[in-house]
C-alpha cells in the first residue's frame, strides 16, 4: 500500500488508473538501502526502470579514476535502461543511506507509458531535464571555478527542493565537499577555496558540527 501512495503521489502515475498501477507493482521489486551502496555498475545486465521513493540516488561516470556526477536522483525520479534493446549501461547508480526504491521491467514500464501519453509526457520531461543538466555541464566544464561551482550548488538544489519540502527541519539543501567537487567536476581543494569565496559572500554556510554545506 505504501509504495502504491508513493506512485501516486508522482506526476509520472497520478492520472493512471489505480488498477493498472497494482498490477505493475504486483511485478515490481522494492528495495530500501541503509548504507550508501552501489545499484548496479555499467558491466550489469540491466532490463529495469527504476523509481526513487525516498532518498536520493547518484549517477556517475568514471574516467581514470576520477568519478564525474552525471545526474542526482531525488524522489518521484526515475533512472535505469530506458532502451529495452540495451544489455548494459554507461554509467554507474549508487543509492544514499535511506534510499528506498521500486524497480519495474523496462518492457512492463514502456507498455504502461504507451497507453497514457500524460505518463509518457512527464517522462520525457524528466529525460530531457537530465540532458539538458549534462549539456550545461559540459557548456561551463571550461569555466572559471566559482561558475562552476555556482551552477553544480542550482542544479542540486533544484533537484532536491521537492524532496526537501517533506522532511523536518530540511529546508536547505545540504552537501559534502567530496560531493560538491564530484558534481562541477574540480578537486576537492579547488572546491574548498571556492567554499570559503561563497561563504565569505553569504552565499552559503557551513555547518561546523558535520562540515556540510548548507545553502
Amino acid at each position: 500500500m505504501q509504495a502504491f501512495w508513493h506512485l501516486k503521489q508522482t506526476d509520472i502515475f497520478s492520472e493512471i488508473p489505480d488498477e493498472e498501477i497494482k498490477q505493475l507493482l504486483s511485478k515490481s521489486s522494492d528495495e530500501c538501502f541503509h548504507s550508501k551502496q552501489t545499484i548496479y555498475t555499467p558491466t550489469d545486465l540491466q532490463k529495469k526502470i527504476f523509481l526513487v521513493k525516498t532518498g536520493e540516488v547518484t549517477l556517475f561516470q568514471t574516467k581514470g579514476g576520477k568519478r564525474m556526477i552525471i545526474d542526482i536522483v531525488a524522489p518521484g525520479g526515475l533512472f535505469g535502461a530506458f532502451d529495452p534493446s540495451a544489455l548494459t549501461l554507461d554509467h554507474f547508480a549508487q543509492a544514499a543511506a535511506g534510499t528506498r526504491i521500486c524497480g519495474f521491467a523496462t518492457e512492463d514500464f514502456l507498455k504502461i507509458l504507451s497507453t497514457h501519453p500524460g505518463a509518457m509526457l512527464s517522462t520525457l520531461k524528466q529525460l530531457s531535464q537530465r540532458i539538458a543538466d549534462y549539456e550545461q555541464v559540459l557548456v561551463v566544464s571550461h569555466g572559471e571555478a566559482k561558475e562552476r561551482v555556482l551552477q553544480a550548488l542550482k542544479r542540486y538544489a533544484r533537484k532536491t527542493k521537492p524532496f526537501r519540502l517533506f522532511k523536518m527541519n530540511a529546508q536547505c539543501a545540504r552537501l559534502t565537499h567530496q560531493k560538491l567537487a564530484q558534481l562541477a567536476g574540480l578537486n576537492r581543494v579547488t572546491v574548498t577555496r571556492v567554499i570559503q569565496e561563497l561563504v565569505k559572500d553569504g552565499i552559503i554556510e557551513v555547518d561546523q558540527e558535520t562540515k556540510e554545506i548548507c545553502f
